[in-house]
Order: structure tokens, then C-alpha cells, then sequence
């Protein structure tokens, strides 16, 4: 794995290595990206690392970065009525329901499908980071209280126990205009 081992702790070198699995996108801090290996691997040492321990517990934790609203079943509840690899195609008819999420980006939307809503999307993002937009400001307590925001910050807190029960509603879990 290494291609020079100088330097490399033992528990590393002779440990057993965790895989875990998660959505395909991620947000990783810089230090995180240029020091790139296993995210979930403690050992390892990787700035912004995360934890496995929530998902033993079975729970999830929530997604930083990214909403997809996923769809099996029914494309008719997506708003644009549409999906692409069991994701609902965002489009302008789901805006207003974008606007109240906390996620930073959303996925999956496709200008040659509907230009408007990535549009739309980008002013809202930088109209509430820039302008001080109010309508469904940002929230920042949201981010700062995620577990995944939550552990690489204070892991090595010898005070600090990792509660797998985020302290807020779950951006999946609320209910949103249609």
C-alpha cells in the first residue's frame, strides 16, 4: 500500500485494514485530499478521517454535502417526474423544495434536461452565502452539529463520546414543500 514504509507506525504497517461504504460523493477537507488514502481507517492517520463506529450501531449519518432523493419504485414522486439511476432529475418544479434543504449541492441535475433549475440553484447558494439571503437561510448549526463534522474535530478529545443520534432532523426526514 505504501510505496516507501520509512515512517510508518507499526500498528499500520501489521494492523487489519476497515473498508466501510458510502455514497460515491464526499466532502473531504483539504489536508484530507492531499494526504488521500482509507477514510475510515483511524490508524491510518488521514486529517478530517471519519469513523465507522455509527455504522456498526446501524445509523447512518447524515450527508454533508450532497441531497439525492433516491427513487426505486415511483418516478411520479419525484417533481419533474423523472429518474436517472433510481435518482430523481431535479428540475425547476422542485425549487422550492431545494430552497429549504440544508445541503449544500444537489444531485442530480442536468442542463440539457432543465437548464433553469441549476440556474436557479447556483443564485440561491450564492445569494444566501454572499447576500445574506433570508427566506431559508443557511444553517449553519446544521453543519456544525453533523456527526461527520462532529468527530473529525474533536476525536482526539479524551472528554469527547460520539453520540450516533444526530441532535437535529435529518435533512431526508423533515417535511418540505412540494
Amino acid at each position: 500500500m505504501f510505496k516507501n514504509e520509512t515512517g510508518i507506525s507499526k500498528v499500520v504497517l501489521n494492523g487489519k485494514m476497515k473498508f466501510a461504504k458510502g455514497a460515491a460523493q464526499g466532502s473531504l477537507s483539504r489536508a484530507a485530499v492531499d494526504w488521500m488514502s482509507f477514510q475510515v481507517s483511524a490508524d491510518l492517520g488521514m486529517p478530517g478521517h471519519s469513523t465507522d463506529e455509527c455504522l456498526k450501531q446501524g445509523k447512518k449519518a447524515d450527508f454533508v454535502s450532497r441531497m439525492s432523493q433516491w427513487e426505486f419504485v415511483d418516478a411520479d414522486r419525484c417533481g419533474s417526474k423523472t429518474v436517472r439511476h433510481a435518482i430523481c432529475l431535479l428540475g425547476i418544479e422542485d425549487f422550492r423544495t431545494l430552497a429549504a434543504y440544508p445541503n449544500l449541492m444537489f444531485n442530480k441535475m442536468i442542463p440539457s434536461f432543465d437548464y433553469a433549475i441549476v440556474e436557479c440553484s447556483a443564485e440561491l447558494l450564492h445569494n444566501r452565502t454572499f447576500l445574506g439571503q433570508e427566506d431559508h437561510k443557511l444553517e449553519e448549526d446544521y453543519y456544525k452539529n453533523m456527526i461527520n463534522v462532529l468527530y473529525p474535530k474533536n476525536h482526539l478529545n479524551p472528554n469527547f463520546k460520539l453520540e450516533c443520534t444526530p441532535s437535529y432532523k435529518e435533512w431526508f426526514a423533515r417535511d418540505y414543500p412540494l
